[in-house]
């Protein structure tokens, strides 16, 4: 197997994404070229639990950590699909499409 490596930006990744309120799951983005959640992908999760996992790829983003390889399965008609990354990218085009907030407070105690 071949891999060749890209770099694309969170605005390049989530341009365009599309998110079903109906089926729960990230359904397109790279400006519609993208297919996040193929149907051998098991559904979104990190919305559970309080939405733990969503927060900590934002908070990870925001700290620019990186998010770790993204891997993607280039099909014939050269549209792409989501082999793994589908929980991180699902959670950040839901937070830039305003589906989850997070705003991390400090609290000072004197």
């Amino acid at each position: 197997m071949e891999a060749t490596l890209y770099t694309y930006t969170v605005k390049e990744l989530c341009e365009q994404f599309d998110y079903s309120e109906v089926d729960g799951k990230g359904l397109y983005g790279l400006a519609g070229k993208l297919t996040i959640q193929p149907e051998y992908q098991r559904n979104y999760l990190y919305s559970e639990n309080k939405s733990e996992k969503e927060i900590a790829v934002i908070d990870s983003v925001l700290k620019k950590y990186p998010l770790g390889l993204l891997y993607f399965n280039k099909l014939p008609n050269g549209r792409l699909e989501v082999l793994d990354g589908q929980q991180r990218l699902t959670s950040l085009g839901r937070y830039l499409i305003g589906k989850f907030s997070y705003m991390k407070v400090r609290i000072f105690y004197k």
